[in-house]
């Protein structure tokens, strides 16, 4: 093998390396948090319930597929940022159906555990009451598309009422921990 094709040989391992050191840790590194955009913070009554948020809601249509045959009534609202999302739900179900809360509050974080690309997913829960109902505080951790994805979430079942309170968050650091927490320990039912 003559120099210049030895030179050249190892020229090309040598980016190769290089290269697949810069892919690999731009794989595994996760980009710094971006910093959160919210508005002021402010009291809001909405789908039975009243809390603390710093933004303005959007009343969506509620579609809950099979489901839907067995609800009396239900009520949508949502507020989108970049990589954060407040989501207030609050669902009727006709009489006679029975509920089973534990089971409601574990399909809530299933749906984000089942989400693509959701990986090295934990949670956290703890039994609470609110207004005098029995409640459920809900934190989930995964990485997503590699990015931190943080989901906490507040569930009140008051009869055939369930009300769900979620704030969902893609790498936008502490930031949105500290408003999603502030968030739900506002939550009260509304008289």
């Amino acid at each position: 093998m003559s120099r210049v094709t030895k030179t050249l040989t190892l020229l090309v391992v040598a980016v190769l390396l290089a290269a697949g050191g810069y892919f690999a840790f731009q794989k595994f590194s996760e980009p710094a948090p971006a910093p959160l955009q919210l508005g002021a913070w402010r009291a809001h009554q909405l789908a039975g319930l009243r809390f603390d948020a710093p933004c303005e809601f959007q009343k969506s249509p509620l579609n809950l597929g099979a489901v839907q045959e067995f609800v009396e009534n239900g009520e949508l609202h949502g507020f989108k940022a970049e990589g954060f999302e407040i989501t207030v739900l609050r669902t009727t179900y006709k009489p006679g159906v029975e509920l089973n809360f534990d089971n409601a509050a574990q399909s809530a974080v299933d749906g984000f555990a089942q989400l693509d690309g959701v990986r090295d997913f934990q949670q956290t829960s703890s039994e609470l009451t609110v207004s005098g109902k029995t409640a459920r505080r809900i934190s989930a951790t995964s990485t997503r598309w590699r990015k931190t994805a943080r989901l906490e979430m507040l569930l009140i079942a008051d009869g055939q009422t369930y009300s769900q309170v979620q704030v969902l968050s893609y790498g936008t650091g502490g930031d949105a921990a500290a408003a999603a927490d502030r968030l739900l320990k506002s939550v009260s039912l509304a008289p």
